[in-house]
C-alpha cells in the first residue's frame, strides 16, 4: 500500500511539475515579447528625440538667419532709399536731356 502511495505521489508531483513546466515556458515566452516591445518602444523614443534634437537645431538655424536679416534690414532700407533717390536723379535728367535735344533740334531746325 504505501507503494501505491509513493506512485501515486510521484504522478501527482510529475503532472505538476509538467503544469509549472508549461507555466514557465509561457511566462518566458511572454517575458520575450514584452522586451521586444520594450525595445521597439525605446528604439522609438531614441528617434523622437533625435528628430526633436534636428528640429531644434533647425529652429536655431532659422532663429540666427532672421536676427542676422534684421540685423541686415536698415542696411537695406537705406540702400533702397539711396537708389530711388539714384533712379529719380536719373530720370530727372533724362527728362532735362529730353527738353535739351527738342530745344537744339528745334534751334538746328529753324536756325
Amino acid at each position: 500500500m504505501v507503494r501505491k502511495e509513493i506512485e501515486q505521489e510521484q504522478a501527482e508531483l510529475a503532472v505538476k511539475i509538467e503544469h509549472l513546466d508549461t507555466a514557465l515556458k509561457h511566462a518566458q515566452s511572454e517575458a520575450r515579447k514584452a522586451s521586444k516591445a520594450l525595445d521597439t518602444e525605446r528604439e522609438a523614443h531614441h528617434q523622437t528625440q533625435a528628430e526633436r534634437q534636428e528640429a531644434r537645431s533647425l529652429a536655431d538655424e532659422q532663429a540666427n538667419r532672421n536676427a542676422e536679416q534684421e540685423r541686415e534690414l536698415p542696411q537695406l532700407r537705406t540702400e533702397n532709399a539711396q537708389l530711388r533717390i539714384e533712379t529719380a536723379t536719373a530720370d530727372e535728367r533724362a527728362a532735362q536731356a529730353g527738353e535739351l535735344r527738342a530745344i537744339l533740334e528745334q534751334f538746328v531746325t529753324t536756325g
